[in-house]
């Protein structure tokens, strides 16, 4: 198992924590504002890139839901106008 460092009480692992020191400097945030606060920015924006997928499922879900609830209606409008 990665070692990990506490930042902001949050588990940061090795992997991890290189993937928030490349966001940091992708958006030059160091230059932007002061280091901890480029610290707490990048791993926001870390973890809000890791709950992309989840919602994304959870909205796939959803349409998938609506989805059947449009047919079911369509049916019954079918079936009302015969």
């Amino acid at each position: 198992m990665n070692k990990h460092l506490r930042m902001d009480g949050v588990k940061i692992f090795e992997d991890d924590e290189k993937a928030i020191q490349q966001i940091i400097a992708d958006h030059k945030l160091h230059q932007k504002t002061g280091r901890s606060k480029a610290h707490r920015i990048a791993l926001k924006t870390y973890v809000d890139l890791h709950q992309l997928p989840v919602e994304q499922r959870n909205l796939a879900k959803q349409v998938e839901l609506l989805t059947e609830q449009v047919q079911q209606l369509y049916f019954i409008l079918q079936e009302k106008m015969k």
